[in-house]
């Protein structure tokens, strides 16, 4: 149970960290765009 805890926070971690990135990427090109 604890690892599939730890699993399950890291997922989170890794899926808030490409939502990051995509967010950053999406606002930097249409940064561009304007």
């Amino acid at each position: 149970m604890e690892s599939y805890c730890y699993f399950a926070l890291k997922l989170n971690v890794c899926l808030g960290g490409v939502m990051l990135v995509c967010g950053l990427l999406l606002e930097r090109r249409f940064g561009q765009c304007e």
